[in-house]
């Protein structure tokens, strides 16, 4: 499997945790693409609307 950094939500963000669950959901269904997915939404929400927040990356299993 390819492993490549994902981007980590912010703990105390409702959307971060929400993109964050729906990759584990669909990690485990094995939709790739989706995850895919997912880690753009989570890198856009990122950038858009935690500018001040550190982006932690970490490798995926």
């Amino acid at each position: 499997m390819l492993t490549t950094d994902e981007p980590q939500p912010v703990k105390t963000c409702q959307t971060c945790l929400d993109i964050a669950r729906k990759r584990a959901v669909k990690r485990g269904e094995g939709d790739q693409s989706a995850v895919i997915d997912c880690n753009v939404l989570l890198r856009r929400h990122l950038a858009e609307k935690h500018t001040d927040a550190p982006v932690r990356m970490e490798a995926a299993e």
